[in-house]
């Protein structure tokens, strides 16, 4: 799984399509031919990265909007973007 710090700044790839379906959203990686579906808050992140954004900024944003304990919203926010790093879905943004 891609390790990701606070500084780490990720966006959403453009080899997505997404859609709600039934109150959750449908997101569809074109490129792997792959559906990954998310309930409101993994919406909001992903809503969250279509620009870049550190993920210190996503935590925050989480964290306030779902009133949930910083601890708890910094490791469920790293693990979930993670998780779209790896499925292709968000890109980690070379600082450079």
């Amino acid at each position: 799984m891609t390790a990701l710090d606070a500084d780490t700044t990720v966006v959403a790839t453009s080899d997505s399509v997404s859609a709600d379906v039934g109150g959750e959203r449908v997101l569809l990686n074109v490129a792997a031919g792959t559906y990954h579906g998310m309930n409101a808050v993994g919406s909001r992140v992903f809503d969250l990265v279509d620009e870049p954004r550190p993920v210190r900024a996503v935590v925050e944003s989480v964290r306030e909007e779902f009133d949930v304990d910083a601890a708890t919203a910094d490791d469920d926010v790293r693990a979930f973007l993670s998780e779209l790093v790896e499925a292709g879905l968000v890109a980690v943004v070379d600082p450079a």
